[in-house]
Order: structure tokens, then sequence, then C-alpha cells
């Protein structure tokens, strides 16, 4: 819908810090309540409601997420800096989201993470989760 706050950022009709919007495929802005030193949202430019209703044939839009959440983490950090083990990557689970839009958080460092209750592995599901789901699902 119009109120789409994700719908509205990617339209440039809402303000966001973002920080790559040259990709074809994906969007990435900062979230506006961070929880940690970094924290990127991943978001397909076409809608998908959230993770749940993902389907085998979109495995292949999950890894490109997780590379480019990878990547530009990784870029921010320095190649030097970055521990893949501070990197936490995931999706909220339904219906434990605010915003009906499928993103991907990269939060970094992973400790120093404020309000962990929301990065619970009942509500907050890695890319590798969703991945083994889709794989499970079958075509």
């Amino acid at each position: 819908s119009q109120s789409n706050v994700f719908l509205r950022i990617l339209k440039g009709e809402a303000p966001a810090d973002v920080v790559d919007a040259d990709d074809p495929d994906l969007f990435t802005f900062r979230d506006r309540k961070p929880a940690s030193t970094i924290h990127m949202l991943v978001i397909p430019r076409q809608f998908v409601r959230d993770a749940a209703e993902l389907k085998p044939r979109d495995a292949e839009l999950v890894r490109a997420m997780t590379t480019k959440a990878r990547e530009l983490v990784r870029a921010e950090v320095g190649d030097d800096a970055f521990d893949e083990r501070e990197l936490a990557l995931g999706f909220h689970w339904p219906p434990f989201y605010s915003v009906p839009w499928l993103h991907l958080h990269a939060i970094y460092p992973r400790s120093a993470m404020v309000r962990r209750y929301k990065y619970t592995s009942i509500s907050f599901k890695s890319p590798e989760y969703v991945l083994e789901r889709l794989g499970r699902l079958g075509d």
C-alpha cells in the first residue's frame, strides 16, 4: 500500500539515510533505530511481504541480499578490521516485524547490540535458516 514506509523510501517520498541506491534489484539504507554501531536494511525493489512468503525460486534473492549486506558492512568497517563473527544478519519472522516489506538486517558489531530481545532465534531468522527452509519447500 502507499502507506508502506519502505515503498515511500524507495520512491524518495520518505527520508532515509541511503547506503546504496545503485543496485537495480536491491536498495540499502540505515535503520532509524540502530541496534549497534552499524545497522543497515537491505530490501528488494520488488515487493515481498516477508521471509515466510518466499518461495524456492527466491533463494537467489536471499543470497543476493546477504552478499550485498556483507559487502556494505565490510566496506564500512574495513577489510582488516572486519570480523565475520561480529556480523549479525537476519530477517524478522512474522509476526515479529513492523514493516511488511522483506528486509534483511545487517548489524555490526554483534557484541555491541542493544535491544537484543528483538533479535532472538524465535523472531529473527538467519539467511541460512531461510535458504534451508526454501530448500525443504522444494518447487
